[in-house]
């Protein structure tokens, strides 16, 4: 795939100087940025599904009250 981006010339020069301080290619370092952030937003989706379903499994039904396990806690039950 072919990419045209616009940039000031500046940075051009700047983003150039850089790469070839690194000793790499403007594009080399622009698909490992892109990479980046690929694989994040992929773990980001994978930890909000991840946690999506730790909800779910564990999912409280608040179509009816809540209902102490303690039997001192109802007042009906010590009279």
């Amino acid at each position: 795939m072919s990419l045209t981006i616009q940039v000031p010339p500046a940075m051009e020069r700047e983003a150039v100087a850089y790469a070839e301080m690194r000793g790499t290619t403007l594009e080399a370092i622009l698909f490992e940025c892109l990479k980046r952030e690929m694989r994040e937003r992929r773990e980001r989706e994978k930890r909000i599904s991840d946690f999506e379903s730790f909800v779910d499994a564990h999912a409280v039904d608040l179509g009816s009250p809540y209902k102490f396990a303690r039997q001192d806690a109802y007042d009906e039950a010590l009279a």
